[in-house]
């Protein structure tokens, strides 16, 4: 993104809004400058295509917003960070956010074994397994450290 602004002397919409949304929901990727510019790109690219099919500014914006958030619209990191909040109702923002990011590490097998690589992912039965085994292996480690 800092090599954008010094290439352009601005940053893209599509840049502000996908390291918004990853901060948030994906902070684990916040740091893939790969990701984020391929994304914009790949966003960038199907604006100008939809506008060249005939679509309206708005329907070409709609377009390009689905290509730059493919794929990402399930979060481990939020279904962690509900696990630790439902666990640890009392926990400061901050201490949450970094215990989940620990727990994302720490579970990063269980995550992996999923592949997850859709947004059909959501609401599947595979979805609910997932949560199941992490809310398991979170308060197992929480249990054996004294945190509940």
């Amino acid at each position: 993104m800092d090599k954008e602004r010094k290439e352009t002397g601005r940053l893209s919409y599509f840049s502000l809004a996908l390291t918004d949304f990853l901060a948030s929901d994906h902070p684990d990727k916040i740091e893939d400058t790969g990701l984020i510019q391929a994304r914009c790109r790949m966003a960038e690219e199907r604006f100008c295509e939809a506008s060249r099919e005939g679509y309206g500014v708005q329907e070409a914006y709609e377009e390009a917003r689905k290509e730059l958030f493919r794929g990402l619209h399930f979060s481990p990191y939020i279904m962690t960070r509900d696990i630790i909040s439902s666990l640890l109702p009392d926990a400061v923002e901050e201490d949450a956010h970094r215990i989940s990011i620990q727990m994302m590490e720490r579970h990063k097998g269980i995550i992996d074994s999923f592949g997850i690589t859709e947004d059909s992912f959501m609401g599947s039965t595979e979805e609910i397994r997932l949560e199941k085994e992490l809310r398991e292996g979170i308060t197992g480690y929480l249990k054996e450290n004294a945190l509940i």
